[in-house]
């Protein structure tokens, strides 16, 4: 059997089977098989079953359970099945459940006692003992002695009444006793339970006597747990199915049909848990109702040598309350925990030695999962709120603006989305214009610089006049456009007088060249003499032609001077040779002219360009203003019950402060002259500002100053305007805060303790997580009331989805969130001789010893608890 030291997890159940040799329609026959042969197979089929516990059920008799009970090992049943007596009764005295037509299956109903598998043998004969019915002629019979006069030929001869039967577990038992569990049925031999229909009796039996209800129908359990209106009852009943099973075909289909799961210990402890959670600690389907993922699950932790003697202390998946004295190790074992699943934050704020201390336990530690794989230091997979965090949190609303951001990071809330997708445009926005007004104003101030070394453009047209009167003055009147084609002309023929020129230089060269050209061979062999005569008549013909066409040249030549001094004497052509001697002044006055139209083109295209950066400059002073007006700068963003936030824009005035501050002389007039509203104190810390007011004064101070020349000496040292856009550039202008309300009461109105309990209802609600959840006294400043009323709620849907490990002194939260495991920390003393420093024990609520423990530790023992129970003197 699972150890109890995990607490309560998820086991399969069957409330109702029957075995074979049962006493009313046994069907466990095999032919050829012997009586125990049969009951191995019967327990083999039990073993394979995949239920963990089973509820041996007989008709007025427990000699099968009993027998089971002894043989097990003889019937090979699984150690790890748990098995208890169900001593199934018919009765009268109750109004059978009726159909639709208004008839019964059954003219009497059935009812089970479920007993504990603690009660002795000989009280279960004595029960049967004091079970009686009127026999005949007045005698009385009774279950153990007259079984066989009682119940004959598969059925029930005498029946007793419900009453008859509740007495006589009454003189068994007593009042209230913890040792057996009312069954009824739903359905079939069942009771009618609408009141109205039937006897009275009816309603005041369920309501009185019965504890569970053997029912899988989902209607039924919303009835039974007052999901609408129509249940009268005065409390809730759990659901539970029993298979009825009486042959081996039906118990070899068990291991695929639906069953009863209960979150508990497999124990009678462990059963009766679902009397006080009827909705969480049971159901009936096909799947484990547990659906956390193992790999996200801490199964173990193995503590190091020191203080702890490597104790390994055990986990459940759902809730585990932590208990114990002062300095009894709570908080150090979630320390530890949180450090090896990778939670590298600080643990206690200013608290080194702790830290230090929980650092050095951490390395001799190991965490294990579900799945079994160890924990890795280097990756984040818990959540840790440790002791006064919250309270810390609470304390900023910037702490207190990421840790709800984070809460609702990966929700899809709407409204949220749309204002940070509105925040980031305009965050984005604004860098891009401060970046535009830097430029542009760099830009501005260049040709500024450009333009003031030129002379404005009226003076610049008076001196380009002046120059064309002088030019006007030494201009000679010619024919330009015959000056233009004789001055042609003397450049061609000057062309063709050089062409010949270096035609004549060649010629001159060529004879010699040809001689020089002969080979030297041919000039020394035998036939020498003949080529030289040769050679020396071939050069003498060669010179005579080459002087002839020389002197072709030559007059060619001559020609061509004579043409040209024909033209230089031309009369227009002369007026021009004048002109040219007044040519360096003349030259001189054109330059000058030539400069000044081109500083005028320049200066024109510059104060364009001025223009249009003026514009462009203009345009974006005008864009900032739009984007630093904002309507819609709180909105509400989700409302759940009891809680609601509002998603509020505000304005960086600090920062906006620290900006100016560090760029200007904000003390000097010459800055308050430009600076507009709460601009012009940024000394004076004031944060009650409208938020509208502050965001306007902002953007008219801002145009004013970027507006201003270069020779605005309002600038601290090595400031200038441009180190303010950026500055400004690089800031997030705006920020938003949370604004919680919780009961319709302001958040920012609660005390330190209230604020940390909101902050811990709202991770609680509303965080998509199913990492981990480690939590140090969640109770710390807490009323009971809201603890009661809202932390146990919360607690109690969380643990559905992620596992919570939490410290608390309060009983409250251990019982009234129904922790699956409770782990009591205690250290060693003259009352705890353990070998260990620290020493951890775990188990579920339903074990009596983890009960006594939780009492005398947060209740101060039971007579403290009865002390206090007397003194309120309540009456019901």
């Amino acid at each position: 059997m699972e150890s109890s030291e995990i607490g309560s997890v998820w086991h399969k159940w069957d409330m109702h089977i029957h075995t074979p040799e049962t006493r009313i329609n046994n069907q466990y026959k095999k032919p050829g098989k012997t009586v125990d042969e049969i009951w191995q197979d019967y327990c083999s089929q039990l073993n394979n079953s995949q239920i963990n516990a089973f509820g041996i059920t007989d008709y007025g008799s427990f000699e099968n359970y009993i027998n089971l009970k002894e043989n097990r090992y003889k019937y090979k049943l699984s150690k790890d099945i748990y098995i208890f007596p169900n001593l199934e009764l018919r009765v009268s005295g109750l109004t059978p459940n009726m159909d639709k037509k208004g008839k019964s299956n059954h003219s009497k109903v059935n009812i089970h006692i479920l007993l504990s598998d603690k009660v002795s043998d000989h009280n279960l004969h004595k029960l049967l003992e004091k079970i009686q019915v009127n026999g005949p002629n007045g005698t009385k019979l009774d279950f153990k002695n007259d079984y066989d006069k009682i119940v004959s030929k598969k059925k029930f001869n005498y029946i007793p009444s419900y009453k008859e039967v509740m007495d006589a577990l009454k003189q068994v038992f007593g009042n209230n006793s913890d040792d057996y569990l009312i069954m009824l049925p739903n359905k079939g031999d069942g009771i009618a339970t609408d009141v109205g229909t039937g006897d009275q009796d009816d309603f005041t039996f369920i309501n009185d006597y019965v504890d569970i209800i053997q029912s899988s129908s989902t209607s039924d359990r919303e009835f039974y747990l007052k999901k609408h209106n129509k249940n009268s009852f005065n409390r809730l009943f759990p659901c539970v199915k029993g298979s009825d099973t009486h042959d081996f075909e039906n118990l070899s289909k068990l291991r695929n049909e639906e069953c009863t799961w209960i979150k508990s210990t497999l124990s009678f402890d462990g059963l009766r848990s679902i009397l006080f959670e009827p909705e969480d600690r049971v159901i009936v389907q096909n799947e484990n109702p547990d659906n956390k993922i193992s790999s996200k699950q801490v199964k173990v932790i193995q503590m190091p040598e020191k203080s702890f003697k490597k104790q390994k202390i055990f986990f459940s998946k759902g809730l585990v309350s932590i208990i114990g004295s002062r300095s009894s190790g709570k908080s150090l074992l979630l320390s530890i925990l949180a450090r090896t699943m990778g939670y590298d934050k600080k643990i206690k704020e200013n608290n080194e030695e702790y830290q230090s201390m929980v650092n050095d336990y951490s390395r001799g530690a190991i965490t294990y999962y579900y799945d079994n794989q160890e924990a890795n230091t280097n990756t984040k997979s818990v959540d840790l709120i440790y002791q006064n965090q919250l309270q810390s949190i609470a304390m900023s609303q910037e702490k207190i603006n990421k840790f709800v951001n984070n809460i609702l990071t990966g929700q899809n809330i709407e409204e949220k989305t749309e204002l940070d997708k509105k925040l980031k445009i305009k965050r984005n926005s604004l860098n891009i214009v401060f970046g535009d007004l830097k430029n542009k104003k760099r830009q501005l101030n260049e040709i500024k610089s450009k333009v003031i070394k030129f002379q404005n453009e009226e003076k610049i047209k008076e001196n380009m006049e002046e120059l064309e009167r002088k030019i006007s003055s030494l201009e000679v009147k010619y024919d330009k456009n015959k000056v233009a084609d004789l001055n042609g002309k003397i450049i061609g023929l000057g062309e063709r007088k050089q062409v010949l020129i270096d035609t004549n230089d060649l010629l001159i060269q060529l004879p010699q060249k040809l001689i020089n050209d002969v080979p030297d061979e041919l000039l020394s062999n035998q036939f020498s003499t003949t080529i030289k005569n040769l050679v020396e008549k071939f050069r003498q013909e060669i010179s005579t032609n080459v002087n002839k066409e020389i002197n072709k040249n030559n007059n060619e030549i001559k020609c061509i001077e004579q043409e040209i001094h024909r033209i230089k004497k031309d009369k227009d052509f002369k007026i021009f040779q004048e002109s040219m001697d007044k040519t360096p002044q003349l030259n001189q006055l054109n330059d000058a002219l030539d400069k000044e139209r081109e500083e005028l083109k320049e200066l024109r295209s510059l104060n364009e360009k001025k223009g249009q950066l003026k514009d462009d400059f203009n345009n974006s002073l005008e864009e900032l203003r739009d984007l630093l007006t904002i309507s819609d700068y709180q909105k509400e963003i989700l409302s759940t019950e009891n809680l609601s936030f509002k998603y509020e824009l505000n304005f960086d005035l600090g920062k906006v402060r620290e900006i100016f501050i560090n760029n200007l002389r904000t003390s000097r007039n010459l800055y308050k002259a430009e600076a507009i509203g709460i601009m012009t104190e940024l000394d004076d810390e004031n944060t009650n500002i409208n938020f509208e007011k502050a965001v306007n004064d902002f953007c008219d101070t801002v145009i004013n100053i970027v507006s201003q020349d270069d020779d605005f000496d309002a600038f601290r040292a090595k400031k200038d305007v441009y180190t303010l856009l950026n500055d400004l550039k690089n800031t997030e202008l705006f920020k938003y805060n949370y604004v919680i309300f919780y009961k319709n009461k302001d958040f920012n109105k609660m005390s330190e303790g209230k604020k940390a309990f909101v902050l811990l209802l709202l991770k609680l609600k509303l965080e998509k997580n199913d990492m981990p959840l480690l939590i140090d006294q969640p109770e710390d400043e807490l009323d009971n009331k809201s603890i009661v009323n809202d932390l146990v709620l919360l607690l109690r849907n969380q643990k559905k989805y992620r596992q919570i490990i939490l410290v608390t002194h309060n009983a409250n939260i251990v019982i009234g969130a129904d922790s699956e495991q409770v782990i009591i920390a205690s250290e060693k003393d003259e009352d705890n001789l353990q070998e260990e420093k620290f020493y951890y024990e775990g188990g579920p609520l339903e074990d009596g010893k983890v009960k006594n423990k939780i009492c005398e530790i947060l209740e101060g023992g039971k007579n403290a608890f009865k002390k206090r129970e007397n003194r309120y003197d309540f009456k019901f």
